[in-house]
């Protein structure tokens, strides 16, 4: 005799399904894809889901190459540093021009690289707009005003300053590989909103330097709610559009869903060395004021509890020989140097991601690579002093100087 199931079962069995294709198959995929021990991950474009459009300029204009403004010993040190610690592209623009670039086979400016941590600094620097079009008033102003999950418990004195400066507060969590992990979802997890908002204090907000991830994610809901903007559609209006880049992506937790703003910022080199031109050139870019010099100058401001960091900036003065982490734990990562120019500020990102800025040379440098060069030894001022010495060099020498 052949058994008929009930039609509920049937249903249940569709329904769990359903929920599955919805809900897990997407976080499944996030995660299968989410490979930290791939070396070449930088360039994957590809392994965030889903990903939504930073509007450029359309097509864009070629950054001009400016030849011999930097001397032959320069370049050639750049071009063996560039070899021997794997870099995928290390880009080098004085004003508004390419003085010097070297990428490894098959890539160019165009090529599409993943910001990783840079994208914080981004954040920090799109963060101006909320100041500039009156959104938000003070960075003294409580980020529980923007955030009324905040506003019952110990995270309601919170301020948008100590969210920027890595000083709230919040409770850090440990990284780890199995599914569901608090930090691996803020990489691939489909609710940021719960991730971030959720998240408690485990010291008084203000009164150590403390850098987490959860700092930017949690800013980016301050500067979406108090703008009622997208962010892609912030970052495309502020900066992506008025510097000319070409379009850009930003992974989200879902469809039509949050950005995550602590990482996977698709852009191409040569966006990304256009940003750090206009901060070298003091917020101006191809004659335009794009980002407010009083904003650039707060966020290279040495924050209260850590004189090696600003928001989402690490600073080279005073030189101590190291970067520190944590005020609450101690932790640092080394520092070499000291570098020529007092006034050099960088963001950076895992492999030793870098945009080094130095505003007295009009210079940027933009530097990605394989993620097999330990940060511990890598030299930061090497890359930025060998730069500001063949400057230096062809100024003083002006029958050296650019073609």
């Amino acid at each position: 005799m052949t058994l008929v199931k009930p039609w509920w079962i049937a249903a249940v069995a569709a329904l769990v399904a359903a929920t599955m294709a919805i809900f897990i198959a997407p976080y499944a995929r996030n995660y299968m894809a989410f490979s930290i021990s791939d070396p070449d991950r930088v360039l994957d474009t590809v392994k965030y889901s889903p990903l939504e459009p930073v509007q450029g300029a359309g097509v864009p204009v070629a950054l001009p190459e400016l030849h011999g403004l930097l001397d032959e010993a320069a370049v050639q040190a750049l071009d063996e540093f560039a070899t021997d610690t794997d870099s995928f592209a290390l880009v080098v623009g004085v004003g508004d021009s390419i003085v010097y670039s070297h990428f490894a086979d098959g890539l160019d400016a165009e090529t599409l690289v993943d910001s990783f941590s840079i994208h914080k600094g981004l954040l920090s620097i799109a963060f101006g707009y909320a100041l500039e079009s009156g959104a938000i008033e003070s960075l003294d102003e409580r980020a529980g005003r923007y955030l009324e999950e905040w506003q019952q418990d110990a995270r309601r004195s919170i301020t948008v300053h100590d969210l920027l400066a890595n000083q709230s507060g919040l409770a850090q969590e440990s990284f780890n590989r199995k599914p569901y992990n608090p930090v691996l979802d803020l990489f691939i997890g489909r609710n940021l909103h719960a991730l971030t908002l959720q998240r408690t204090v485990d010291h008084t907000p203000g009164s150590a330097f403390d850098f987490n991830h959860i700092n930017a994610q949690a800013l980016y809901f301050v500067l979406t709610r108090a703008t009622n903007k997208r962010y892609a559609e912030l970052v495309s209006e502020y900066l992506w559009m008025p510097l000319g880049n070409e379009t850009g992506f930003v992974a989200l937790d879902r469809a039509r869903g949050d950005a995550r703003a602590i990482c996977c910022f698709i852009g191409s080199v040569s966006s990304w060395l256009r940003f750090g031109l206009m901060l070298a050139n003091n917020g101006v870019w191809d004659g335009r004021q794009v980002v407010a010099p009083e904003w650039l100058q707060t966020v290279r401001t040495p924050v209260s509890h850590n004189p090696s960091a600003g928001f989402s900036v690490w600073l080279v003065e005073p030189f101590t020989g190291k970067r520190i982490q944590s005020t609450r734990t101690g932790s640092a990562r080394p520092l070499s140097g000291p570098f020529l120019a007092e006034d050099t500020y960088f963001m950076e990102a895992s492999g030793n991601g870098r945009i080094y800025v130095v505003p007295s040379r009009r210079l940027a440098i933009f530097r990605v690579g394989r993620l097999t060069n330990p940060w511990a030894s890598f030299d930061d001022a090497f890359v930025v002093n060998t730069v500001v010495a063949g400057l230096d060099t062809t100024t003083q020498n002006p029958t050296e100087g650019a073609e």
